[in-house]
């Protein structure tokens, strides 16, 4: 597809998530910019605390939702080529 610097491009992105021995299919929606000589990353996601046999965290104090959430930043030089 055309690509143009700058510009950004959105993609769903599935793999495989491992977490305490528990492994499900996942989807993050990314969107990715290159901008110069650096390659932006952002992808998100959320799942349930059940979805990998976990309870969730809370204490006395402290009551989280059964949803978490998920966001990860890539920052990285974009390589010549």
């Amino acid at each position: 597809a055309q690509y143009e610097a700058g510009q950004t491009v959105t993609q769903d992105v599935s793999g495989t998530l491992a977490i305490n021995g528990v492994e499900r299919p996942i989807s993050f929606a990314v969107e990715a910019r290159l901008d110069g000589t650096t390659l932006n990353i952002h992808g998100t996601t959320s799942f349930e605390w059940a979805d990998f046999d976990l309870p969730p965290p809370n204490t006395p104090s402290v009551q989280v939702q059964d949803r978490v959430a998920v966001e990860v930043l890539l920052i990285a030089p974009a390589r010549a080529g």
